[in-house]
């Protein structure tokens, strides 16, 4: 089920992303990021500072 919804979340953001360029995707990214973060058992409070955290740099 939650592959399901990942996957749905997923396709909704890349058809934002192509339907209006116009919109601030990093902001969509990370709100979505933090939302599915949520519903896979993170609390509120830790889901909101995984998803806005910088990335680490990768080597």
């Amino acid at each position: 089920m939650a592959l399901t919804v990942v996957n749905g979340s997923l396709l909704a953001l890349l058809e934002l992303w192509f339907n209006r360029p116009e919109a601030d995707m990093d902001q969509a990214a990370q709100t979505m990021a933090e939302m599915l973060l949520h519903m896979l058992g993170l609390s509120p409070h830790e889901a909101r500072h995984v998803s806005w955290r910088p990335l680490p740099t990768a080597t």
